[in-house]
């Protein structure tokens, strides 16, 4: 068993094989909400859902396809990203919010009936803040980054410079500061939208 748990879930973007440009995520279904298109500001900049952000090529997807076999061979369940259109993919952190409902579901149906809590433990590991989103003192939902180690409860996410506020109030806190590593701009920033003023 792996650190101490039981199933080990690996969650990952959808690969296609595009005709015209080899092998390239999957399109994201949160480009018809927010497509790419030019920056009617600046004709060099185009705005949109991670419309800057640059692939990391065909060599970089047939490398993680190899490695999904790996993880496969390896005991571990993988899971990408589905159509949910045509042509349009939900993400690995969309399968990571399914992974964390179910297992909710899961582990509060077996405390109701009367099965030990601390039976029950998921911890996601990913250098995304936008999986804080998903922690849960109550049934034990953490997250682990790879980037020092460091486990983060509520309190950590509420003690976070960046964030202060608890996990449940994430999707507000970004719909109001916005997400520069998507692309979405603010309506107010970090500070005012936590509620907490600068010094």
């Amino acid at each position: 068993r792996r650190a101490g748990f039981d199933v080990v879930i690996i969650a990952c973007d959808a690969i296609v094989d595009d005709p015209a440009s080899g092998l390239r995520s999957a399109t994201s279904f949160r480009t018809k909400i927010d497509p790419p298109r030019p920056d009617p500001d600046d004709s060099t900049k185009r705005v949109g859902y991670k419309a800057n952000r640059e692939s990391p090529g065909a060599a970089f997807y047939e490398q993680q396809k190899r490695l999904v076999r790996m993880l496969r061979a390896d005991g571990c369940h993988v899971f990408t990203g589905p159509e949910v259109e045509p042509g349009l993919y939900a993400e690995a952190d969309d399968v990571m919010g399914w992974v964390a409902a179910k297992y909710k579901v899961a582990a509060e149906d077996d405390m109701d009936q009367g099965a030990n809590p601390d039976h029950w433990r998921l911890q996601i590991v990913s250098g995304d803040m936008d999986m804080f989103a998903l922690i849960d003192p109550m049934i034990d939902i953490t997250v682990l980054s790879p980037q020092g180690g460091k486990i983060y409860d509520d309190q950590a996410v509420m003690d976070h410079p960046k964030l202060g506020v608890a996990p449940a109030k994430i999707p507000q806190l970004k719909a109001l500061a916005g997400d520069k590593s998507d692309e979405f701009w603010p309506f107010q920033g970090p500070r005012l939208a936590s509620g907490r003023r600068s010094p």
